[in-house]
């Protein structure tokens, strides 16, 4: 099975699995990733993707807002490698901490972390 998935006006992905249900993962998984068409700080649609990898040679991929510098970091699933949107952060006992601006982060000087 193959499907054609437009994302934003400017992108287009194709996905392909043998499988409805693999097929629909992927689906879901693309819209999650690549259908993110604001920033959440200041709600512009001047999103750029981008992929780094620091000297450990860790990889961090991240959506960044071209107007005021804001992110929304993408997690990496440890089976299967597929990216997700960071939008909590893990507090201690395991409890989960919605992020404000559904994930978008942007740094700050005074505090010296990102907000």
């Amino acid at each position: 099975m193959k499907a054609q998935l437009r994302v934003r006006a400017n992108l287009m992905v194709e996905l392909e699995a043998d499988q409805q249900k693999d097929l629909f993962r992927l689906l879901a998984s693309a819209q999650e990733v690549f259908g993110e068409v604001r920033c959440g700080k200041c709600k512009s649609s001047e999103l750029i993707f981008r992929a780094r990898k620091n000297s450990q040679g860790n990889e961090f991929f991240e959506l960044v807002c071209s107007r005021c510098r804001a992110v929304l970091q993408l997690g990496v699933h440890k089976e299967g490698g597929t990216l997700f949107p960071r939008r909590h952060a893990d507090k201690e006992g395991g409890e989960k901490e919605w992020l404000p601006d559904n994930g978008w982060m942007r740094w700050d000087a005074e505090t010296e972390r990102m907000v």
